[in-house]
């Protein structure tokens, strides 16, 4: 997990936008403790829970080295007219960073569960594989945005995801057993970060 956190921000490194990638990355890795956690809460066989909460927003990351003028305003866009960014990517981009995440994934050839996790962490409900994995990524991103650990971009606040909640049988005590691992995060955070060039 460590190696493919350093790889993937070492390939990510070069020009970027006012986009604040350090609090990107701080939710990524909040997402991906939350959703490694929540695979063993919830007794699933999930090993790439991590990788897939620390990789769910990777499709931001590509917009803002490849296409840093029209990601600017994007974000922009989402935090003055107090909207999520996937909304707006979508009327600038045609596509979404989800979307776009998921065809990075296939081109690295990362396991399908991976990419599906990717994919449709937003909208899981339309996952034809890999539900569980997507239905975990949201709960795991949900978590992150409510322990106010890191920024991913919106304009507003997040959605519970409740038809995750529902599918993975998810209740308060196990959202509470997430919202406790989290308080403990975030100097474990700072000392990944602090070793990493973003």
């Amino acid at each position: 997990n460590l190696v493919l956190t350093a790889s993937t921000f070492h390939a990510f490194s070069g020009k970027r936008t006012g986009f604040d990638r350090a609090q990107l990355w701080r939710h990524a890795l909040a997402s991906a403790m939350a959703g490694e956690r929540a695979a063993k809460v919830l007794g699933l066989e999930m090993d790439d829970a991590f990788v897939c909460g620390l990789l769910h927003d990777i499709g931001k990351v590509v917009f803002d080295v490849l296409y840093p003028d029209e990601f600017e305003r994007v974000v922009e866009q989402a935090q003055s007219g107090h909207r999520f960014i996937r909304d707006v990517e979508c009327e600038i981009f045609g596509v979404n960073h989800a979307e776009i995440g998921g065809v990075l994934a296939d081109h690295w050839n990362l396991p399908p569960a991976l990419a599906g996790a990717i994919r449709w962490h937003h909208t899981p409900r339309e996952a034809s594989e890999h539900a569980t994995e997507a239905h975990v990524t949201a709960v795991a991103d949900f978590a992150a945005h409510q322990a106010a650990l890191g920024e991913s971009g919106n304009g507003c606040a997040a959605q519970a995801p409740q038809e995750s909640f529902e599918a993975l049988g998810i209740t308060d005590v196990h959202l509470k057993t997430l919202e406790d691992e989290l308080c403990t995060a975030d100097e474990r955070i700072g000392e990944i970060l602090g070793i990493l060039v973003i």
